[in-house]
């Protein structure tokens, strides 16, 4: 049976555009399987697991694997995870604290295979892509200067901290994220301005024909993004706790991930401000188990690729009033 590669380095160079936070990277394979839309994540706080979504398919044939591959040096073999289906042909998986400890960058590339309807099988790879790990509430110099050049605080959500663009990051109450960063896609020789990745294509032969937001949002981040969690109690009774989001862009990309395994992702075609009377919610399973301990868990609502909010859960009150 012959194996039909992804398009070459050759054509990547040539049909790649910049990727920047906020913008799905589309992959095609030659004879249209498999097919990977993904928002790279640019950075993660020192400390959290970094989370990878995607939306994969295999339009008329069948996925055989999926895998992210991580690489902390530029020398050996990387690393093999696992991704995991989701549902609705989103896949996740999570690289590990324990295997980017001691670093300041990694960098990732999604690795697929698939049959195709006709029973030729396929592979496709995305370029790599560089993460930054940023310190916990880091902040640069110039706060100042960029956050009034974003328009200052966000408005309303509950309490929720106000986010500023910061030095080209956007910090938000107990951590940074970075909105746009390493502007050049660090595999199949996209370029850019961002810094060069050394590593080079991945082993099969780089990704596939590759559109980068054909149409893209008309902002990435409106510097009102807010998100707050309700029923949080694990001994409340509640069936689920709920992750209320507003503040958004048009054609936004919102993503909700718990550490314990559940994600919801949905794209709204309107923004919803937060003064919205019914602001869009997504419903998290709680995990099995009472939880081991106060802030054991995380939840993290990202829009357009950028972490906008992260949720250590329990709360301390939460977890010692079950007592």
């Amino acid at each position: 049976m012959s194996i039909r590669i992804a398009l070459g380095a050759c054509l990547l160079a040539a049909a790649v555009s910049t990727a920047r936070a906020g913008e799905v990277e589309t992959f095609v394979a030659e004879g249209g399987c498999p097919v990977i839309e993904h928002a790279p994540v640019f950075q993660v706080v020192r400390g959290t697991p970094a989370i990878i979504t995607a939306t994969i398919a295999c339009p008329g044939g069948q996925l055989t694997e999926v895998l992210l591959q991580v690489r902390v040096t530029d020398l050996g073999q990387p690393t093999a995870i696992k991704m995991t289906g989701k549902g609705d042909g989103l896949y996740q998986a999570t690289v590990p604290v324990s295997l980017v400890q001691g670093i300041t960058r990694f960098w990732y590339y999604i690795d697929t295979k698939g049959r195709t309807a006709t029973g030729e099988e396929s592979i496709l790879q995305t370029g790599w892509k560089p993460v930054n790990i940023i310190q916990h509430g880091a902040l640069e110099k110039g706060a100042a200067a960029a956050a009034g050049a974003a328009g200052g605080t966000s408005g309303g959500g509950g309490g929720n901290a106000g986010l500023y663009l910061i030095a080209g990051a956007v910090a938000v109450a107990g951590g940074v994220a970075i909105a746009e960063n390493n502007s050049g896609s660090s595999g199949g020789g996209s370029g850019g301005k961002g810094e060069v990745d050394p590593l080079g294509d991945p082993p099969g032969g780089g990704g596939g024909k590759k559109n980068v937001g054909s149409k893209p949002p008309p902002c990435k981040l409106s510097g009102n993004e807010s998100a707050n969690l309700i029923d949080t109690s694990p001994c409340g009774g509640f069936d689920s706790m709920k992750v209320a989001v507003c503040g958004f862009c048009p054609k936004a990309s919102v993503s909700v991930v718990a550490s314990w395994g559940p994600v919801r992702q949905r794209t709204f075609d309107q923004a919803i401000p937060c003064a919205a009377p019914n602001p869009p919610v997504f419903s998290l399973p709680f995990p099995d188990g009472f939880p081991s301990g106060p802030e054991v868990e995380t939840i993290s609502v990202i829009v357009n690729g950028v972490l906008i909010r992260q949720f250590r859960w329990p709360s301390v009150d939460e977890y010692y009033d079950c007592d």
